[in-house]
């Protein structure tokens, strides 16, 4: 993130959370929605449960679409999805995505004010939904409270999301980031280019 002439948040980079044996196929044909990607081959790390929740959630005005027609991608990755699924599925085998935000510029794009799939969050037309978003809640280090309450609602803001339509190119994608060394050689061994970065912190190491 940084900080624009007018005081505001600026996106530099979006995120998707994926197993690594995933990367090709995307670089291939872009990070697909649900209910594409259920068509490709591909390592799913998703929850059921939660994929549940997602498959009923309708985006308002958006002509009966759901959450499961959208690629969706993180303002922060280092949430609380990465801190179960580091866990689920061992940070060594997941990746994340960089993506370029002109993305949000897309015909039909949606901003979340936080985790898509909770009947709290509202969303946004970009750019309008910038505005709405508490980036301080968003890239808190701990959301953590005695509050229960507090706690919840800070786990919902930080998993903020931009909902791209159906797909987003491969030519957004930016680089990668993975948790360590065997990550990236597990990366390496496969048949692309791709610049790739280790940062345990983003994958609570």
């Amino acid at each position: 993130m940084g900080i624009t002439k007018d005081n505001q948040l600026e996106v530099q980079e979006l995120y998707f959370i994926t197993h690594i044996h995933n990367v090709g196929s995307i670089l291939k044909h872009g990070i697909l929605c649900h209910n594409l990607a259920k068509k490709v081959k591909h390592e799913t790390i998703a929850e059921e449960g939660v994929q549940k929740r997602r498959a009923n959630r309708p985006i308002p005005g958006a002509g009966g679409a759901r959450l499961h027609d959208y690629a969706n991608l993180y303002f922060n990755a280092r949430n609380p999805m990465m801190y179960i699924d580091r866990i689920r599925n061992n940070h060594m085998n997941l990746c994340v995505l960089g993506v370029h935000p002109n993305v949000m510029g897309k015909q039909g794009v949606a901003i979340a004010d936080g985790n898509a799939a909770n009947d709290l969050t509202r969303f946004w037309s970009y750019p309008d939904g910038l505005s709405r978003l508490n980036f301080d809640r968003i890239f808190t280090k701990n959301w953590n409270d005695d509050n229960i309450i507090i706690r919840k609602e800070n786990k919902r803001l930080m998993m903020a999301e931009v909902l791209v339509p159906e797909r987003v190119d491969p030519s957004y994608i930016l680089r990668a980031h993975i948790s360590c060394n065997e990550g990236l050689r597990k990366l390496m061994n496969q048949d692309f280019n791709l610049h790739a970065f280790i940062d345990a912190n983003m994958f609570f190491q």
